[in-house]
């Protein structure tokens, strides 16, 4: 114990050096979660996805340098999945689709070791579902699709015991498709997807609150959207971008949780669907792969940066993805 405590001790140490020395958001930033530490190297973990096949390939995009490498294999091929970096830094994939069957399966990135491992299963099979870390460690798996029907069933990943149970909350009407994002007080942010049909797309979203384990209906979006992505801001906004409505769309659209709304947002450098997203330590949003209208299955990025309010081209994946899911570590 004394010799564990003083290995922490000293890389505390390290990383509090690095953070004071550390000038703009690009180099490394340290995490502080309740007593545990844990330096955080502006890397994104895509993994997944789908070309001809589903992908158990991952690769890793680096901030500092704008590259991309190839990363370890994931245990299981997986598309329409869900990515979510847990409080210890690792990154967890659940579900998903593997060319054969919808997935039960979950699988953790130990970030140290750089290797994949399975942990325990969902309590049923799930893709095209949203998933997010909640403020308490917990990782909250919201709806999608079985292989069967469409669910507003949810449930908890509990990264220490590896196991998941179901919660007693579930959404208003069941969806798919759709994204999510958790807000700063600690509540969730359920917006799009579809429900009984690809035709019926939906522009309403859910709250969840975590105090209550319960949903409440929240603003509608200004427009119907799925195969989307939502992404939480720094300064507590959510920009929610592309997807589909009519046609691939290159729109976006920013929720304010002061106001409870949503207004328009700047267009993004191409039209995307079946995209992935993820937060920069820099406060940017990458946005990846998925279908690009006009060109097909892509490999193209683009970077949100807030203070401009705009996007720019960004430096391309290794590979063409689509339905693949990305986490910062």
């Amino acid at each position: 114990m004394e010799e564990e405590q003083e290995e922490w001790e000293s890389e505390l140490a390290e990383n509090l050096r690095i953070l004071h020395e550390t000038r703009g958001g690009n180099a490394a930033c340290l995490i502080i979660d309740g007593t545990k530490a844990r330096q955080c190297h502006n890397k994104v973990l895509i993994s997944g996805g789908g070309r001809v096949e589903n992908l158990r390939e991952t690769e890793i995009y680096n901030v500092l340098d704008s590259s991309s490498r190839k990363g370890p294999l994931n245990r299981s091929k997986r598309e329409d999945h869900a990515s979510v970096t847990l409080p210890n830094g690792d990154v967890a994939l659940f579900g998903g689709y593997d060319n054969k069957k919808t997935l039960s399966s979950c699988e953790v990135f130990n970030v140290k070791k750089a290797t994949f491992s399975f942990v325990g299963n969902m309590n049923g099979p799930r893709e095209r579902f949203a998933a997010v870390l909640l403020c308490h460690g917990v990782v909250l798996l919201i709806g999608g699709g079985d292989g069967h029907g469409i669910s507003n069933s949810c449930e908890f990943y509990d990264p220490i015991t590896t196991r998941c149970s179901l919660s007693k909350a579930e959404m208003n009407g069941q969806r798919m498709e759709h994204a999510a994002a958790l807000l700063h007080d600690g509540r969730v942010l359920v917006c799009g997807g579809w429900r009984n049909g690809i035709n019926n797309l939906l522009k309403t979203t859910e709250i969840y609150d975590p105090s209550t384990d319960s949903f409440s209906d929240g603003p509608s979006m200004i427009k119907a959207r799925c195969y989307h992505t939502a992404t939480t801001l720094v300064d507590g906004r959510v920009i929610v971008c592309g997807g589909e409505n009519t046609v691939v769309s290159n729109s976006t659209e920013i929720y304010d949780p002061t106001t409870n709304s949503f207004t328009s947002g700047p267009t993004m450098v191409v039209a995307r669907i079946h995209h992935f997203s993820a937060l920069l330590r820099d406060g940017r949003v990458l946005i990846g792969g998925g279908y690009v209208s006009g060109y097909g299955n892509s490999k193209s990025t683009e970077i949100y940066d807030p203070d401009t309010n705009s996007f720019t081209r960004g430096v391309d994946l290794l590979t063409q993805r689509y339905r693949a899911s990305a986490a910062l570590f």
